[in-house]
């Protein structure tokens, strides 16, 4: 236990150690803040006091400036590219109205589900994005439409019967790819999945209802001033008809659209999962100084200590328990990548005993992943004493793992569902096969540029 410490060698850092009545998840943030507010309103002279994640925890709000700087970016685009206030405008308006619709309903549901705080926030993220995209194939469908002739009823029809049934098919596919989020068994990651099928959903009824409903309404507004006067002077556009593309040209670009992709998703094959640790917060949060804090006078591996439970034989004296506690922290120790190994609670019956185990490497190391499975491999010592392990560095370790075996059956039940879909859709075989791949190849290039760049 001599690497176990809770003030650093050079006397420059002290970690004090807080102990709740309650399970961690069962604490209040108001008792949390509380913790936090009694030393911020009486410092301790001469000392900086940060508190780490499980303290310190900020709740990101549902509407916030990243949100609100989106919307703005998107309807100065939408008015460069669509030339109007009322074209541009109305694919954000439906968006709004749909993530309202979808946000007060997951919040009318947090009194009898228990949801984390990210889960209306990324209904409204998607809820957001797919509901401006959604709107807008209908509303450029619409105009360009009229802009060929058509009257403004004959266009919102044709435009709703073609885009719009793009927009229920993409929607649908997005609705499975995020339902299939149950299929990792993990509950919370399911019900941020329903939730944000749900907001899904709603976008997609919001498209092919309202917005039909509000181009009847906006009539010819929906064009600029120079499109008005051409239409009512009797002048129309007249389709492009599509080029012929070369076979060379085409067999080229086939070619590169599948050579490229694969081999920026290379790199996805060592891809490694993990949930956000201290490192990821905000440079200028109390979490962040405590984390690194701790990596920088401490050892990386204070950052990523393992609880590990040993139940001892019945009837085991205190005599007993002290060589048992002992024979315990050398079989920990002697496994690789353990820094130090310490006795912290024995219940009062003598059959459980806690140790803190200080890994060499940090929380989302590949040396610490090893060594909760080393642990877990020597469950059993002798004399009939068992371990396990437990804390929240396990527990992340073990989700990740969790999600990564389910990776596999998630994406081969969304690509399946998706190409029958698409079957019914394009009543064709090729079609499904070719768009399948290419959402394939565009997947796996992201999550592989992914890996290239951070991990």
């Amino acid at each position: 236990a001599s690497g176990y410490r809770l003030v650093s060698s050079d006397g420059s850092a002290a970690i004090a150690m807080v102990t709740f009545t309650q399970p961690q998840l069962a604490v209040a943030q108001s008792t949390k803040d509380a913790l936090i507010a009694s030393f911020r309103d009486d410092p301790v002279a001469g000392l900086s006091i940060d508190f780490s994640s499980s303290i310190a925890t900020d709740l990101p709000a549902l509407i916030g400036p990243n949100e609100v700087a989106g919307l703005v970016v998107a309807a100065v685009v939408l008015f460069v590219l669509l030339g109007t206030l009322v074209a541009s405008g109305l694919p954000i308006v439906t968006a709004l109205i749909g993530v309202g619709t979808a946000t007060l309903g997951a919040l009318s549901l947090s009194n009898v589900l228990e949801m984390t705080s990210v889960t209306p926030i990324l209904g409204i993220m998607l809820g957001l994005a797919v509901g401006i995209d959604y709107a807008l194939f209908i509303v450029n469908r619409h105009r360009r439409q009229l802009r060929e002739g058509y009257s403004v009823e004959e266009s919102i029809a044709l435009a709703n019967g073609t885009s719009g049934n793009a927009v229920v098919f993409a929607g649908s596919t997005v609705v499975i790819a995020l339902v299939a989020l149950n299929l990792t068994g993990i509950p919370f990651l399911g019900l941020i999945g329903t939730i944000a099928a749900a907001s899904v959903a709603i976008a997609v009824l919001v498209a092919v209802t309202l917005t039909p409903a509000l181009l009847s309404f906006a009539g010819v507004r929906v064009l600029r001033r120079k499109e008005r006067a051409q239409i009512e002077s009797g002048c129309h556009e007249t389709p492009t008809p599509a080029t012929p593309l070369p076979t060379w040209r085409a067999v080229g670009q086939v070619a590169i659209g599948i050579v490229v992709p694969l081999l920026i998703a290379l790199p996805a094959a060592s891809m490694r999962l993990a949930l956000p640790i201290g490192s990821s917060e905000a440079a200028s949060s109390t979490q962040y100084r405590a984390y690194t804090t701790l990596a920088d006078k401490f050892g990386e591996g204070q950052n990523g200590m393992l609880l590990v439970i040993a139940d001892l034989p019945a009837g085991t004296t205190d005599q007993q328990l002290v060589e048992r506690q002992v024979e315990v922290a050398k079989a920990i120790s002697a496994l690789h990548d353990v820094a130090a190994v310490a006795p912290v609670l024995t219940s009062d019956d003598h059959r459980i005993a806690a140790f803190q185990v200080v890994p060499e490497g940090g929380p989302t190391s590949v040396s610490t992943e090893q060594l909760v499975s080393d642990i877990r491999a020597a469950s059993k010592l002798a004399g009939g004493i068992k371990l396990g392990v437990a804390g929240q560095t396990s527990a992340a370790i073990d989700i990740s793992e969790k999600l990564a075996d389910a990776l596999p059956v998630y994406l081969g039940v969304v690509l399946g569902l998706s190409v029958l879909i698409m079957i019914v859709v394009f009543r064709s075989l090729l079609v499904p096969l070719v768009a399948t791949g290419g959402f394939a190849l565009s997947l796996f290039a992201g999550l592989g540029g992914t890996v290239a760049i951070y991990q």
